[in-house]
């Protein structure tokens, strides 16, 4: 998308359409400071790994029990986020789309702390020591080109 950082275009919306509550920005060093400009939230430093160590970052630099674990190229709405809350039960781990596809997902902190994240790791081998729930309804498309971007409706 020719440089725009995604994320900036997204995020606005998407906490527009599910609310702050408790809202950290998962960041890598070299956005941390254009993401602190626009959005007056608390960060933490993503190792710039991957969303597996993302994840993990998250996990360790807060203490909510659950963490919603959007892509940077994602926006989602307020019914997904209450579709995802209304499945929750003791027994789960995480909520994901699929596992081989597993953002956006609400993830137990506690569960993702617990597990040993290599740097290399993907996503989904993460999900897969999890207890998950799939809910396979969830649709998610990953914004890629302005002609994926509609900024009205969440994907």
């Amino acid at each position: 998308m020719g440089g725009v950082p995604k994320p900036l275009l997204f995020l606005a919306q998407t906490l527009s359409e599910i609310g702050r509550g408790e809202l950290w920005l998962s960041t890598t060093e070299a956005w941390s400071a254009t993401y602190a400009k626009a959005f007056c939230v608390p960060q933490i430093l993503d190792p710039g790994r991957g969303p597996a160590r993302a994840l993990r970052a998250a996990a360790d630099g807060v203490r909510a029990p659950w963490i919603l674990l959007v892509g940077g190229d994602q926006i989602i709405d307020a019914a997904l986020v209450a579709t995802m809350r209304a499945a929750l039960t003791p027994d789960l781990d995480a909520i994901v789309p699929a596992r081989d596809r597993p953002l956006p997902g609400l993830y137990r902190a506690q569960a993702v702390r617990d597990l040993e994240v290599e740097d290399d790791a993907a996503l989904k081998q993460v999900v897969a020591r999890l207890r998950v729930l799939e809910l396979p309804a969830i649709r998610v498309a990953d914004v890629n080109t302005w002609a994926d971007y509609i900024p009205s409706k969440p994907v």
